[in-house]
């Protein structure tokens, strides 16, 4: 196949990353060109990767020439419409609740729905509970994310210090990801042994991460033991949960994000919160632990929990692993993904 991808941002974020990876195994079998956008995101970018491995990055497409466009995440509306009629098109849908925000404030163009010809959702939470209103007739099926996770060792982080209990968040910095209940969680634990390593980037909402270096430079307890680390590339981020104790996902809005398939890859335990698609793969007491969306103090507890029972935290973590390498595997999300895209190419492109 000759296959176009395009996303919204190429950064170390969350649904560029699947994209890269999906299509940087793609190039193997198939002709891969990738279209750029015009912000790329934030430093550090995916470009140089996606080139190593053999995807070529345009910054203009003749979309005639491709069996099948895959565009990523609700962002690449406006891209979808300027390509109808003109190649079939595969829309792979990421984001959760907010995502169906995006098209109800006028952020991005749900007009987009009647020019593709398959939708792909990672979890069917979202086709139910999400997007039903949108999608009518249209054909969409669910492909739960995998990962290849890269589990060679790594060395330890400089600035994380032996001898204590080490917590790992992930995600770039927004309300809904919830940094702000993790550093509340901390302040209310108040052990003088435990350390939160924050990494994402921090430029997409100024004010909310602004807010979360004001709350801790505020507290003379946080202030040593919360590090704010930015956007990092892959192998800094494995690094870090290799030699973290614990990986929390405090988040009011997100899916089976790649944050907490890499953590129990990794065998991390996972603490998090009960939103949405999130108990199906961190089911409390057997996979991970879970928390009220926004509860602080429960988050505390169960941090807690895991701090004093060495043998819970590592049957969690061993538990976990085990799940998602089955349910999460890499080889089978690949496969599921190209026959979805061999099945969007042989449709017919839509007219708008």
């Amino acid at each position: 196949m000759r296959i176009l991808g395009f996303c919204h941002r190429v950064d170390h974020t969350g649904a560029p990353i699947m994209l890269y990876r999906l299509l940087s195994e793609l190039a193997k079998r198939h002709e891969v060109e990738l279209l750029l956008p015009t912000t790329p995101g934030e430093a550090p970018y995916l470009i140089p990767d996606y080139e190593a491995a053999g995807v070529k990055c345009i910054d203009w497409a003749n979309m005639k020439k491709y069996d099948v466009f895959i565009s990523n995440t609700v962002m690449s509306a406006q891209v979808i419409l300027e390509a109808a009629g003109r190649t079939p098109i595969l829309w792979w849908i990421h984001e959760p609740k907010s995502g169906k925000g995006m098209f109800e404030t006028g952020m991005t163009d749900p007009a987009a729905f009647k020019c593709v010809n398959h939708v792909v959702f990672p979890t069917q939470w979202q086709a139910e509970e999400v997007y039903a209103g949108y999608l009518g007739d249209l054909s969409w099926e669910v492909v739960p994310y995998g990962l290849k996770v890269d589990t060679a060792t790594k060395p330890r982080p400089a600035n994380i210090p032996e001898d204590t209990f080490n917590i790992v968040q992930l995600g770039w910095f927004a309300p809904r990801k919830s940094q702000h209940v993790t550093i509340n969680a901390l302040g209310g634990l108040n052990n003088p042994d435990t350390h939160l390593f924050l990494l994402g980037g921090e430029t997409t909402l100024l004010d909310y991460s602004a807010h979360c270096r004001e709350t801790v430079a505020a507290s003379p307890f946080l202030r040593d033991r919360v590090h704010f680390m930015g956007s990092q590339r892959a192998e800094v981020v494995n690094a870090y949960l290799q030699h973290c104790d614990l990986m929390v996902f405090p988040t009011r809005d997100d899916l089976i994000t790649l944050s907490i398939i890499e953590a129990m890859n990794h065998e991390r335990c996972v603490v998090s919160s009960d939103f949405g698609p999130i108990p199906e793969t961190v089911i409390d007491g057997e996979t991970g632990l879970l928390h009220p969306v926004g509860a602080a103090v429960v988050m505390a507890s169960q941090i807690d929990r895991v701090i004093k029972d060495r043998d819970l935290r590592l049957r969690l973590a061993r538990a976990g692993r085990d799940l998602v390498r089955v349910k999460h595997g890499h080889e089978a999300h690949i496969l599921a993904m190209e026959r979805a895209l061999e099945k969007t190419a042989a449709m017919t492109p839509i007219k708008p």
